[in-house]
């Protein structure tokens, strides 16, 4: 009876200790050692999880392999890349999605382009296969730079005074810029989760999209960009002038 009684102690105790005894404590999340998924933002610039996101977040955190993206709590930018459509001598000219094609999508759902007579190719969703073309390219930091000195861009505007801290939304952070291709793309694959989390922190709905495709700051030629499409269930991948009004989505690095 005592060996029964002292097994049974040792079990209970075993289960306590794993479950912390019914404790609501649990590990604190890092950046660098975070899982992949998508996460929300604390005022402190921490990781929470998405379902205890509320008010007191600032953004919502991307995370995927290496890349940590976080985007900011605020409407994104309706606005044009550049009217004038300069070729920028800085900016490498992307010719193709990821080598091959211009006109891709990463959605996995078969029936949603059936009859279409322009269907699009479908994209390997892994990142690590994009090697080649616009989605190769993740030097959102340095694009940037060369995009805030374009005469006249709306966009580049938008990205000074957002880190100026002249737009509300910066959290105090002067690092944001507008993600390269592949950057935008990952972010673009969780739009979903994405919202619910955006949801959660403003209780109401809200989107990245508002009606209009979201532009890059990675270059097609002198009168494109690379662009994720409208409406985002599709998953467009292609590209789209640069004096027509997109929308901007700003983000930056996780440490």
């Amino acid at each position: 009876m005592k060996t029964l009684t002292m097994r049974f102690f040792l079990l209970t105790a075993l289960v306590c200790s794993l479950a912390a005894c019914g404790s609501d404590d649990e590990p604190e999340l890092t950046w660098s050692s975070i899982p992949d998924g998508v996460y929300a933002v604390s005022a402190e610039g921490k990781p929470v999880l998405a379902n205890k996101a509320n008010e007191t977040c600032v953004g919502v955190a991307v995370i995927i392999g290496k890349h940590k993206l976080m985007i900011p709590d605020v409407r994104p930018k309706v606005c044009l890349w550049d009217e004038a459509m300069a070729d920028q001598p800085d900016l490498f000219n992307y010719e193709t999605a990821n080598g091959t094609i211009v006109y891709g999508t990463l959605s996995t759902d078969d029936e949603l382009f059936a009859g279409a007579v322009n269907k699009p190719t479908r994209l390997n969703r892994d990142y690590t296969t994009w090697t080649s073309g616009a989605l190769s390219d993740f030097k959102g930091k340095a694009n940037t730079e060369v995009v805030k000195r374009i005469p006249g861009s709306e966009v580049g505007t938008y990205i000074k005074a957002f880190n100026a801290g002249e737009v509300a939304g910066s959290a105090g952070y002067s690092d944001w810029y507008l993600p390269a291709m592949g950057q935008l793309t990952l972010v673009y694959m969780k739009y979903a989760e994405v919202n619910a989390v955006f949801e959660k922190i403003n209780g109401k709905e809200q989107t990245l999209f508002a009606g209009r495709a979201l532009m890059s700051s990675t270059e097609f030629n002198n009168a494109r960009v690379w662009m994720c499409g409208f409406p985002p269930r599709e998953q467009i991948v292609s590209y789209g002038h640069k004096a027509l009004v997109s929308t901007a989505i700003l983000v930056r690095d996780l440490n």
